[in-house]
């Protein structure tokens, strides 16, 4: 669960989730004071071991969410402590993450109190009508989320959980996203800029559904990783589930996935820029640089042959009334979205020929990113 949200707390999604996390006496800091101003004032979720509150500024009555974790005595092993350095690291360099408002520890407990956003793309997509985005919407979710997780690359961090949960809408600019909850990134860079040497075997990080290969071998996670998670969320986006959502097991996901990945595990749903942006993702190494220009290429190539907006208002800004003003033969919002009738008629691949050289498709990707850094700053 992500530490900063909710517009919609009224939601049956988010008051069920709420109610799980206060279970088991989960609840016992609310009333606590942190940084002598803000009031922990009740549980609305769960980040990656730390528990997420809303509190209150008790001298200017605003609003926050704080973000707390139970291992005050060792500060490099705390939770709170991993995601402070991202914080730290980002810091008036982009606007990827919530703002950050204070942070400390106490006998008890260490804290953040962070900016408090809007909710997830998980649940934003579980109100809809048919538990899924339309196609326009996922790929336009996937390009800024290469773009969020490009500026943490740049900084020397890998996230290692990438999925929808973990990107939350503005409460007032509900078409920008941000990425949160980096309890388990992992350092990438030295301070010098050079990769850090890889562990030969390396724990299990991140959620098994969106997960990439190389955290199922139990390889060291680097850049590729979190563009993994990028690929699965955006199936999810577009499919409404994956085909591995009820496994349990881990061994019984990755074998799945691998089946997926060899094309022996039918996605026929899919769109082609999803095989290849996981063909990419397969041939490169732990320290092989990935251009994200490239991926942005693949997604912005496939919203152009089908002819669906590049910009305009997402799913949820889309009054249900008047959704079918905003649709494109290739963009179909029914539960049959998945079938190849559903998608448009034209064909991918004879839309490619006439669409100019690579270096065109490079430079619109560019800009798409450029824009998108616009927005975020």
């Amino acid at each position: 669960m992500p530490l900063a949200f909710l517009d919609n707390e009224n939601s049956p999604v988010q008051q069920d989730r709420v109610r799980k996390s206060s279970k088991g006496g989960e609840s016992e800091f609310v009333g606590l004071t942190v940084h002598r101003r803000y009031k922990l004032d009740r549980p609305i979720g769960r980040g990656t071991f730390g528990e997420v509150y809303s509190c209150v500024d008790m001298i200017t009555g605003h609003t926050y969410a704080a973000k707390v974790d139970t291992c005050p005595s060792d500060r490099k092993a705390s939770v709170v402590g991993t995601e402070l350095g991202v914080f730290n690291a980002l810091r008036n360099k982009c606007k990827v993450t919530p703002y950050l408002v204070a942070s400390g520890s106490t006998s008890k407990l260490n804290y953040i109190v962070m900016q408090r956003l809007g909710p997830s793309l998980s649940i934003l997509r579980s109100e809809t009508p048919a538990n899924r985005f339309t196609l326009a919407t996922a790929l336009r979710l996937g390009i800024q989320m290469v773009g969020c997780i490009s500026r943490l690359h740049k900084v020397g961090y890998v996230h290692c959980d990438v999925k929808p949960s973990n990107f939350v809408i503005g409460r007032r600019r509900r078409n920008v996203i941000r990425i949160l909850d980096f309890g388990v990134a992992r350092r990438y860079l030295t301070s010098h800029g050079k990769p850090v040497p890889p562990r030969e075997t390396a724990g299990f990080r991140g959620t098994a559904r969106y997960a990439s290969p190389n955290t199922h071998c139990r390889c060291e996670l680097s850049p590729r990783d979190d563009y993994w998670g990028v690929l699965f969320s955006m199936a999810e986006m577009v499919m409404g589930r994956l085909p591995w959502d009820n496994m349990k097991n881990r061994q019984e996901v990755w074998e799945m996935k691998s089946r997926w990945i060899d094309g022996l595990c039918p996605m026929d749903s899919l769109p082609e820029c999803f095989g290849l942006m996981a063909a990419h993702l397969v041939g490169l190494t732990y320290y092989d640089p990935i251009d994200p220009v490239h991926v942005v290429s693949l997604l912005t190539h496939e919203l152009q042959i089908r002819g669906l907006p590049q910009d305009g208002p997402f799913d949820w800004e889309i009054p249900v009334d008047n959704a079918s003003e905003y649709y494109t033969p290739g963009d179909s919002p029914s539960p049959a979205y998945g079938s190849r009738a559903s998608h448009s008629t034209a064909s991918p691949r004879s839309s490619r020929a006439g669409f100019g050289s690579l270096t065109r498709l490079h430079s619109w990707a560019s800009r798409s990113l450029t824009f998108l850094s616009d927005v975020m700053l």
